[in-house]
């Protein structure tokens, strides 16, 4: 039998709007995620980040405009939305996970949602509980777990079935040091299997370390390419930098030194 042909994009948003009322929180976004790389999509909190993650993921059906994942149109009459979501790992930035459960629970909830045989279920569960650290924890309720762990345990739950993309809204948040690197290792790691990576971030420093390309949002697009070529469009030597300066708010931070200084 003759292979599918691979797709192109990863996930594919053309000419995406989603609005709330009045209040246009998206307004006409495009951008790609290609095979075996990490795209960033960076902005302030309140520039659509996270309303764009949820139409991409399904559960947010934008006003107008088209998305993709793996090929297969997101919002599409008769699309098999299960098929769909197998294909995504996603790590939510909220912390709302089931409390009453326990973490293996948890995590084998998630594998029985993408269809993951109960021995590679137990299997990939010791792996990944060896890898964040979270063997002494996976029998306790997630109610007893700090927002650390609780981001460790949407990272196993998202890694179980190994999907081809990923999701992440906001990798960093209220995150220590030694938790941003292990995120950092493992979207690196993800990267290298082959894996696609979408991230939504504030975190420019940790989006320039990390992203092969961004997509620089403020409800509109304000720059959107690769890291370099932002930073040459730029004529700076970092994100934040880059962002200022295209956003506009150079002139805002010119305003506030005036006015501290005067």
């Amino acid at each position: 039998m003759k292979k599918p042909a691979p797709v192109s994009k990863s996930i594919d948003v053309q000419h995406v709007s989603i609005a709330y009322g009045a209040n246009v929180a998206v307004d006409d976004v495009s951008l790609a995620l290609l095979p075996g790389s990490v795209h960033a999509l960076i902005g302030p909190n309140g520039s659509g980040k996270s309303s764009l993650i949820n139409a991409i993921i399904g559960i947010n059906p934008p006003k107008s405009g088209s998305i993709s994942v793996a090929g297969m149109s997101v919002y599409a009459t008769g699309v098999d939305a299960v098929a769909v979501r197998r294909n995504l790992g996603v790590i939510p930035d909220e912390d709302d996970l089931i409390e009453l459960l326990t973490g293996n629970e948890y995590v084998a909830l998630s594998s029985v949602l993408y269809g993951v045989t109960s021995k590679e279920t137990r299997q990939r569960s010791d792996e990944l509980a060896d890898l964040f650290g979270m063997k002494h924890a996976m029998d306790q309720a997630i109610g007893s777990y700090s927002h650390g762990m609780r981001k460790k345990l949407a990272c196993m739950a998202a890694m179980i079935a190994k999907p081809p993309i990923y999701v992440i809204d906001e990798p960093t948040n209220g995150l220590d040091p030694d938790m941003v690197l292990l995120i950092k290792e493992i979207i690196t790691s993800l990267k290298k299997s082959g894996a696609s990576v979408l991230i939504a971030t504030h975190n420019l420093s940790f989006a320039q370390s990390i992203a092969d390309s961004v997509t620089m949002l403020r409800a509109k697009v304000v720059a959107s390419g690769s890291v370099a070529d932002i930073l040459e469009q730029a004529r700076t030597k970092t994100l934040e930098d880059a962002y200022l300066k295209l956003s506009g708010h150079t002139k805002k931070y010119a305003q506030i030194e005036s006015y501290i200084h005067r």
